[in-house]
């Protein structure tokens, strides 16, 4: 078999071993366990050989049933001959090639034709006759043509990330050629999308050509006559190619045109030449008309976005649009740019175009990644030559490109409506690409689909057996329990479903009690690794259980997974969607965050005795809470994007709807009171949230005797502040047991020196600390701290002032707990606004707090300003904890962190020592934020000194800050600081990472590496 050549050109590659295992599969030598050193490069290599077999023998690739029932074959240990000799048996096959055994010229010929698209060489042809006369089956020569270095080659170059698998990007260069040759310009969206798809089912070229012929634009451009004379191939030509015709082509043209050509088949003919083709790569032409872009001012702006992620300074700027103006080519702007060591840091400094660079011009310009069409599109433009400053200014200067810096702002209703469009629309290229990652993933579990009844229509239970039966991935099986209360109409329904598809199943009794028992039957029949539930009328995502085994998969220790929901109108709109945060046990007490999808180890799920019908109305909270109980929180995972719609009923007011949710609300409290009890916090209270009601707070417990709180101030001058600061503390804090120490860093205000004298004198609790020196907040905390005697901690600025009494109380009561680390409040501005909900971390490192500038009563996003919950970290102007975690992480960090991030440094610390950071809305105060110091952009010396700190920050914490913040989905906006409207994801869609992977392989086994021809074999 020919294989040497094709494995000689892996060696680089790191995949021999995988492709040493295809040979052993391929010429049926054992193969021990059939394990791949090399699994990793394994997932590509057997969808390759198996679509290699289905082209040689049915002159198509595998549909996804075959792929995927042959991947698992040949990942098990099948030889690739035995899978042919089954292909060799089918009605297809036989229809193709007849029922005969016998390898004759007409067998092999469409072998070669089907699998290897060309006619037979005779040194190849010749053997391979011989071989069949020498009793070589027909499976045996498929297998092995199928298994040479041509046809493999050829198969792998279906996968994604090859310009042959999205859509023909050949078909883009083709479509946008025309219109080059026809209209002087580039096709426009919708133009390109109709045309390409008219290419992709056949279409021909000529026929497209002639479309536009008709056009009151090319009639417009060129007259309305059908002659092929010297103006229209001038014109051909200048808009086409770019330059003026040369004699030859002139002549020849001509000529065809006098011979009857008609003008749609000279453009279409003159369009798909590689000189044509080539110059359609470019958007833009070197000399960009006044009339095509009136702006300069904006294609300016759009470049430097696109190319440095800012807009130009007032210098660059001015320069950059004078140089246009007087006609200067943009594409030599572009180069500019690209030659840049600003340019370089940002996109590195290869010459490739390659796909961290074109995924990167679409964030910067359009805040998005581009669709695997467009990728693909850009990638092959690359591989043509096209250079990095070509493709900026394509993308860069097209007239979305130029204007997509600018986007609307829209209400948060039309926002997620956009966000659909852009970010949450599969394509069929999407699926295409899915089915082919799935194809190669190692762990494809079975996932049990527990659908859930409840009052409902045929159509919606109809709608969700539908999402079920659609799904990308095929590894699943729906069950559900029929009971004596099951409509006649749901029964129809579910059993229209059985025949159909044996994956659906079914169980009838009298007996079940309620929803409960009804799940409980129903997860008996199921036979899946994992479980999930489904209520009737609500639906999957056609990625739903693609996106669970994925991430399963990826992290093999998961017990417990779930993804974000949305809501779905009965007119098939969505709406409400809820991006949830990271795994957080406070949240789930709260409200039931992680139901809807929620996907379960089956194992764990029986082991905690499945659903409780005690708790109707809130079984799977209550199944949420004792299941996440019984597992580690590393094998919590969540999965962030909508993946569950679940149905959205008319409001009503009707007396049994209200005393429904009552119902449910009350059921969900008894699953919290339940959880506590048994986990031993008896003590603790189950309350209303006091801004969402039928949401849960859990008041804490402080012991008795209360332990000792020691409160440390640090200040300097600003007696009116410190005053009012003490005074809530004394005088409007409802907890006792407390000492304060006041921390004077060289105060010179004799009000200041007089407050603290008077404080010191009159308060047996107060004792003064003068630290002399530049201010330094960790050093003169720290000081504080081995001074102080209490068990609790609690970090306070001066210029915070106490709102309510009970704050102290809730703040020790949560650091007490052993898991806590660390307690932030909710701070206010002085007019009632809020200045600190918590703080997050996002891209490039940016960190800010949450929900700053809302209304101080308002639940704020899906009730974060409402209730307990875990973030990244909290500010250190007002902060709880114990005396123990404090000295255990080392303090705060003084040498580097002297003034600022040294409270995020410290919570991001306490967190590495597996505490978590929490923040509670009831302990709720006014900060007037750095009035004794001032601001620091106000003072160079600040503002050299913030700078260094925050260099530190991304030295010590680089990897973490960039990335994705887990109390923070990516699907909200960072920009602003109040997050609500959903923005463009900061999380990869993952078949997209499949995608580059492939085509990082795909792109480096060119024919230069080695020779592809098949021959005999070796």
């Amino acid at each position: 078999m020919a294989v040497g050549g094709y494995l000689h050109s892996l060696k680089r590659l790191s995949v021999r071993s995988a492709f040493d295992s295809l040979k052993r599969l391929v010429t049926g030598i054992p193969s021990g366990t059939n394990d791949l050193s090399d699994p990793g490069h394994s997932r590509f290599v057997y969808p390759a050989a198996v679509n290699a077999l289905y082209k040689a023998a049915f002159g198509r690739f595998a549909d996804e049933g075959g792929l995927s029932a042959n991947v698992s074959r040949l990942q098990a240990g099948t030889a690739l001959e035995a899978i042919a000799e089954d292909l060799t048996r089918s009605a297809e096959f036989q229809t193709r090639h007849g029922s005969g055994q016998q390898v004759d010229g007409q067998y092999l010929t469409a072998l070669y034709r089907d699998g290897l698209g060309r006619e037979p060489d005779p040194q190849g042809f010749a053997h391979w006759l011989a071989e069949g006369e020498k009793g070589a089956t027909r499976a045996k020569v498929l297998a092995t043509l199928a298994g040479s270095d041509e046809a493999l080659h050829k198969a792998f170059s279906v996968l994604p990330g090859s310009a042959n698998h999205l859509e023909n990007p050949e078909h883009v260069r083709l479509v946008n050629s025309l219109y080059k040759a026809a209209f002087g310009r580039l096709a426009d969206e919708a133009g390109l999308s109709a045309n390409v798809r008219r290419l992709r089912t056949g279409t021909a070229l000529e026929a497209i050509a002639e479309d536009l012929t008709r056009s009151a634009e090319f009639q417009t451009r060129h007259g309305s006559g059908q002659q092929v004379d010297g103006q229209y191939l001038t014109a051909l030509y200048r808009d086409g190619l770019g330059r003026e015709p040369d004699p030859q082509g002139f002549a020849h043209w001509l000529a065809k045109g006098e011979n009857g050509a008609t003008r749609a088949k000279v453009l279409a003919d003159f369009a798909g030449s590689d000189e044509a083709l080539a110059n359609a790569l470019q958007t833009l032409p070197d000399r960009v008309p006044e009339s095509q872009h009136q702006d300069h001012a904006q294609l300016v702006n759009s470049l430097y976005q696109a190319a440095l992620g800012r807009f130009a300074d007032g210098a660059e700027f001015a320069g950059e649009v004078e140089r246009l103006r007087s006609g200067t080519p943009l594409e030599k702007l572009a180069e500019n740019l690209v030659d840049s060591d600003e340019f370089k840091a940002r996109h590195g400094a290869r010459l490739s175009v390659d796909l961290g660079y074109i995924s990167g011009l679409y964030r910067a310009v359009f805040r998005r990644k581009p669709e695997l069409e467009r990728l693909a599109f850009w990638l092959a433009a690359g591989d043509k030559g096209a250079t990095r400053a070509q493709i900026l200014v394509a993308i860069a200067g097209s007239e979305n490109g130029s204007k997509g810096f600018a986007q609307p702002k829209l209400d948060p209703t039309e926002s997620y409506q956009h966000w659909i469009r852009e970010y949450d629309t599969i394509s069929n290229t999407d699926r295409s690409v899915i089915r082919t990652q799935i194809a190669t993933l190692p762990y494809r579990p079975v996932i049990s689909v527990i659908l859930s009844l409840a009052k409902t229509s045929a159509a919606a239970l109809d709608g969700s057996i539908k999402s079920v039966s659609t799904q990308l991935y095929p590894n699943w099986e729906l069950c559900m329990a029929l009971d004596r209360e099951t409509g006649p109409l749901v029964e129809t329904v579910f059993g229209a479903w059985m025949p159909v598809d044996p994956r659906v199943r079914s169980i009838r009794s009298d007996s079940f009690a309620g929803t409960a028992g009804a799940v409980n039957a129903a997860l008996e029949l199921a036979t899946g690794e994992f479980v999930t539930f489904l209520h009737a009328g609500d639906r999957l995502a056609e990625h739903a259980l693609y996106e669970v085994a994925l991430a399963l998969g990826e992290r093999g220790q998961t017990d417990v997974l779930y993804s974000d929901r949305d809501h779905l109108a009965p007119d098939g709109r969505r709406s409400d969607p809820w991006f949830k945060p990271g795994w957080d046990p406070d949240l789930l007490l709260a409200q039931d965050y992680i139901s809807n999808l929620a996907v379960y180890r089956r194992d764990l799920v029986a082991s905690i005795g499945f659903l409780r019908p005690r708790f109707e109305g809130a079984e799977f909270h209550d199944l949420a809470l004792r299941a996440t109980a019984e597992t580690d929180p590393g094998r919590i995972t969540h999965v962030p994007t909508v993946l569950y719609h679940a149905h959205r009923t008319e409001a009503t007011s009707h007396p049994e709807a209200a005393a429904e949710s009552l119902r449910a609300v009350c059921a969900s409290r008894r699953a919290v009171r339940d959880h506590l009890n048994v986990r031993g916090y008896g003590a603790a209270l189950v309350r209303p949230a006091p801004q969402m009601p039928h949401a849960t707070r859990v008041v804490w417990p402080v012991p008795a005797p209360e332990p000792l709180v020691s409160v440390i101030i640090p200040t300097r001058d600003r007696a009116d502040l410190l005053a009012a600061c003490i005074d809530g503390v004394l005088h409007r804090t409802d907890y006792r047991n407390l000492e304060v120490l006041i921390v004077d860093n060289e105060s010179v205000d004799p009000a200041a020196l007089a407050l603290i004298d008077r404080l010191s004198g009159e308060y047996p609790a107060i004792k003064i600390l003068r630290l002399p020196g530049p201010f330094n907040y960790s050093a003169l905390n720290n000081a504080a701290a081995r001074e102080a005697k209490g068990e609790i901690l609690l970090l306070l600025n001066n210029d915070v002032t106490v709102i309510a009494a009970g704050w102290l109380r809730e703040m020790v009561a949560n650091a007490l707990r052993p898991d806590v680390g660390v307690v932030g409040a909710k701070l206010l501005y002085a007019d009632g606004r809020v200045q600190h909900g918590g703080v997050v971390m996002g891209p490039e490192g940016w960190i800010t707090h949450v929900h700053r500038q809302a209304e101080c009563n308002g639940p704020g996003y899906f009730g974060q300003l409402a209730l307990l919950r875990t973030l990244s970290a909290v500010t250190g102007a007002c902060v709880a904890v114990r005396r123990s975690v404090f000295l255990e992480v080392g303090g705060l960090d003084e040498v580097n962190l002297p003034v600022s991030f040294n409270d995020i440094d410290f919570c991001l610390r306490v967190g590495d020592y597996g505490y978590r950071v929490v923040w509670t809305p009831a302990a709720e105060l006014f900060h007037l934020e750095s009035a004794s110091r001032g601001q620091e952009n106000t003072d160079p010396s600040k503002r050299v000194r913030l700078l260094l700190e925050y260099q530190y920050m991304r030295q010590t914490w680089g990897t973490l800050l960039e990335s994705a913040d887990p109390f923070h989905n990516p699907n909200l906006l960072f920009a602003s600081e109040y997050f609500e409207v959903p923005s463009s994801p900061r999380r990869e869609r993952p078949w997209y990472r499949f995608f580059e992977e492939v085509h990082a392989l795909n792109r480096r086994l060119t024919p230069a590496e080695a020779p592809y021809r098949v021959g005999a074999p070796e």
